[in-house]
């Protein structure tokens, strides 16, 4: 499952630790199967198995012998698009990107590899170009209810939650069942303020699949912005118990803990959260700011200079350079 696209964070101009509000945090694409088995049945297995390495060393093993004896140029095609699996799962997405066009060189029409296609671009960043190939993939599949949701992501990460709105209310049309596409369209919804709707899909979310981490940070998100700390703790527990490697889900409970006054555990959830994702500009933040006000001066700075190096607006978010309230001067004794 690819991990996720960081999401908007919400900044505070008095300097107060900021909540990553839970915009596709996790587990919401993924590269899906083919429709069909490739003709190495061995690294379709391996890859089922999570041996990505030795499946991609078994779809190259089958592409050198493909090549010797000059097999169909189908069979060819799915060995492609079967190596761009094993590189996507690998993160290894520019070689994904490669092998995908190689297949679709061969087979144009196939909507599962263009699907797979653009996963492998929004991986490497390329947001316009993850959209189009979405949309030749749905122009040759209607119904292919991921790509919608995937093309959703798409934009949603390019600031345009109209398209995005559309996008996952079709896939959920297509497949009732998505339990992605209900917890994208939530964050969407409550985005735009409609928080009664938003709850509803992050609770069906849940429901449909109790092991989606995102369904339950984004909640998390959610029940936070009500004031309700408490749930939102015990969900982001449980986004965490899911999914340790969740970057989002420690940031916010470590912003649940600063907001108690407890630092020292707020410091421990924003370290991990930066093991896991360095480039978290908003959690340097947010660890700045933890230390400031456990009066390790020394470790905030080095901190707070992590957040501006990768977001200089980040700036006068940090309580190491707001100025104290000046004092009200004491009337002057008359004369």
């Amino acid at each position: 499952m690819e991990k996720a696209i960081t999401g908007t964070a919400d900044r505070s101009p008095t300097g107060a630790v900021a909540v990553r509000l839970g915009f596709a945090l996790a587990g919401l694409w993924v590269l899906t199967a083919c429709s069909t088995l490739t003709p190495a049945p061995r690294g379709d297995a391996l890859i089922a198995q999570g041996r990505y390495v030795d499946a991609l060393y078994a779809f190259t093993r089958a592409l050198e012998k493909n090549e010797r004896e000059q097999l169909p140029p189908h069979q060819r095609a799915a060995l492609y698009a079967g190596r761009a699996r094993a590189h996507h799962l690998m993160g290894n997405d520019l070689n994904a990107k490669d092998d995908f066009d190689q297949a679709l060189t061969i087979e144009p029409y196939n909507a599962h590899w263009h699907l797979g296609l653009g996963i492998a671009r929004m991986s490497l960043g390329e947001t316009n170009a993850a959209i189009e190939a979405f949309d030749t993939a749905l122009k040759h599949q209607p119904a292919l209810a991921k790509a919608r949701l995937n093309r959703g992501l798409a934009h949603q990460r390019a600031l345009n939650p109209t398209l995005a709105l559309m996008d996952y209310s079709e896939a959920i049309r297509l497949d009732p069942k998505m339990a992605d596409a209900y917890s994208n369209r939530g964050v969407i919804l409550h985005g735009l303020g409609n928080r009664k709707a938003a709850m509803a899909d992050f609770n069906l979310a849940i429901r449909l699949d109790p092991m989606l981490a995102a369904a339950y940070n984004n909640r998390a998100s959610a029940y936070y912005a009500q004031g309700k700390t408490q749930k939102a703790y015990q969900d982001l527990d449980t986004a965490i118990q899911i999914d340790p490697e969740d970057a989002g889900a420690y940031n916010n409970r470590g912003k649940i803990l600063y907001d108690a006054g407890n630092y020292s555990s707020a410091v421990s959830d924003f370290r991990r959260a930066l093991m896991l994702e360095p480039r978290f500009a908003q959690c340097w933040l947010n660890l700045a700011n933890a230390y400031f006000r456990n009066n390790f001066q020394t470790h905030a700075e080095q901190a707070y200079q992590s957040a501006i190096a990768l977001d200089g607006n980040l700036a006068g978010d940090y309580l190491g350079n707001q100025k104290p309230a000046k004092a009200p001067e004491q009337p002057q004794p008359a004369p």
